[in-house]
């Protein structure tokens, strides 16, 4: 279940609620039992909008599908494909947004705080610190016409050797810091908007 609320006497403040259980079993067979939950509040004054939210993923959900960079940062490192780690995620998280007024250009800031939600041991046994990373994602996008605009995103993460843990990686042998960029040509028809 998913709520969003408008707030405020200017309806400014925006809430937005979700919560998800799952049951049944896995891919591998192994019986589910957990949920995931998000919450965030969103203040927005003329063009900008200021957000602070937490997504939380308790120990042994399994995202099975995909909502490309909508949760837990653009570098996906938490996406369906990889999964969460196994000892569950806290993602809180703040974003800033700027809109032009004739809203030919957006820009998006955020911060992702990455951390296990349970406690996870390292190969000797030792419990692992839950600090897993930061990431911080710039997104820039400006609408060349009515159809067509570009968009440029900037993403790094920097990880603690528990990051290896939680992705599965051989620990001491990985590279803690990771980045990436894009630039893209986005063309929307006119016809597909009558459809």
């Amino acid at each position: 279940a998913l709520l969003t609320a408008q707030l405020g006497s200017k309806k400014d403040w925006s809430l937005q609620a979700g919560y998800y259980y799952q049951t049944g079993k896995s891919k591998d067979a192994v019986k589910l039992g957990a949920y995931t939950s998000t919450l965030s509040l969103t203040y927005t004054q003329r063009r900008f909008a200021y957000t602070a939210g937490w997504d939380y993923l308790a120990p042994g959900f399994d995202p099975l599908y995909g909502t490309p960079h909508k949760f837990w940062g653009s570098m996906d490192y938490f996406y369906a494909a990889s999964g969460s780690p196994a000892a569950g995620l806290n993602n809180p998280f703040l974003k800033i947004k700027y809109t032009s007024r004739n809203s030919r250009l957006n820009t998006e800031l955020a911060y992702h705080y990455f951390g296990f939600a349970g406690d996870q041991n390292d190969t000797k046994g030792n419990k692992l610190n839950k600090y897993l990373g930061s990431e911080v994602d710039a997104n820039i996008n400006y609408g060349l016409n009515k159809v067509t605009s570009l968009e440029l995103g900037i993403c790094g993460l920097s990880a603690t050797h528990s990051m290896e843990y939680a992705k599965g990686l051989t620990p001491g042998a990985t590279r803690l810091t990771a980045g990436w960029a894009y630039l893209q040509l986005n063309i929307r028809p006119d016809f597909l908007s009558k459809w």
